[in-house]
Parts: C-alpha cells; structure tokens; sequence
C-alpha cells in the first residue's frame, strides 16, 4: 500500500538514522534516551553506517559472512542486549557478493523463530535493496530479506534512486514495513533527523 512507503531525504542513510534511533532509544515526549545496541552486518557493510550506531550508544558486529547459522549463534551470544538489528545489502557494497534465496531464507527463518520465542527482545533487520539490479552474474537468485517467509513483522527495506539508478545527487530514500510500530517510529524521526 502506498501508505505503507516512507520516503526519506539524506539518502539511504536517513533511513539508517532514524532506524537506529527507532530502536537504540527510548522516546519520553521530546525527551530521547539514548538506550544502546548492536547491529549485526557483513564484512563489507555500507561504511557510513559504522558512523551511526555510536551516536545512540550502540555498536556493530562484523561477520564474514551472514547465513541462518552465523545469525542463530549471534543472537543467542547477544540475548541480553536490547536495541539489536540485522543489516542485510542484496549486494555487499565491497565485493559485489549477492544475498541468495538460500541466505535470506535461512536468515529469516533463524530471527523468526527466535523473534516468537523472545517476544520481548525481538532482533530486527534492515534490508540495504539499494544495488538492486546492479549484479553481473546469471548464475544467482538474488533475494532481498524483505522477500524472505515471515520476516515482514520486524523487516525495513530501503531503495534510493542515488544507487539504485546512479543518481548521485538524488539524496532520497524509499523505506517500508509491515510492521506498524517501527513505522511509525520511522515516520517520526525522519522528521527530527533530517533537513
């Protein structure tokens, strides 16, 4: 629905800012605390967003490479941690790698299981679409996690036409979530971070 879709001036990158604070922060009227929590990415992860956690106190877990697995070991290592994410590109930003179907599904599927058993604590992802199209290979089925069975609850995916179509000087994004809370939060602190 197009009620649904957030747009963000700054870029992808206003997308992160008011994400992070949507769910490293606690909002009391105007007043922001500023609560902390780790982001889980890839090697080669969008270095800006490395900027961005700090600033709400939280930080970023790297791993070389993101699958079911490596995410089920992450969130049992960081049950404690509230304010937790999972940055997920359909094309990691440093080496071209492509989030396969077996990947998104598999990651998927570790943060929904966890996410209904830990109903209190859930982990949520943020789907980085905004390579879309730009893979060479023929040989891939390139998902974005946003696609994946189930995760819509706790998923944002973002697109910016600077990326996405080589638009350099187009600072926009498109972001959006089936889930009602984090919109808006997200709807909310795009109005505060951003000119």
């Amino acid at each position: 629905m197009l009620d649904d879709l957030l747009v963000f001036s700054g870029g992808a990158k206003g997308v992160f800012l008011a994400f992070c604070m949507a769910i490293m922060c606690r909002r009391e009227f105007e007043e922001l605390h500023h609560q902390g929590g780790v982001i889980l990415a890839p090697t080669g992860y969008y270095q800006s967003l490395r900027l961005i956690p700090p600033v709400f106190g939280g930080i970023i877990h790297v791993e070389h490479e993101l699958n079911g697995d490596t995410v089920m070991s992450w969130l049992t290592d960081t049950m404690h941690v509230t304010g937790r994410a999972i940055y997920l590109p359909l094309v990691n930003n440093m080496d071209g790698r492509v989030l396969t179907r077996e990947q998104a599904y598999s990651i998927a599927a570790a943060v929904v299981k966890h996410n209904r058993a830990s109903g209190s604590n859930p982990v949520y992802v943020i789907g980085d679409d905004v390579y879309a199209g730009s893979y060479l290979a023929e040989n891939v089925e390139p998902t974005p996690i946003g696609a994946a069975p189930g995760i819509a609850p706790w998923c944002v995916s973002v697109i910016t036409p600077s990326k996405t179509f080589a638009l350099p000087t187009g600072r926009v994004a498109f972001a959006t979530t089936a889930n009602l809370k984090l919109r808006r939060a997200l709807g909310h602190y795009r109005t505060v971070s951003t000119r």
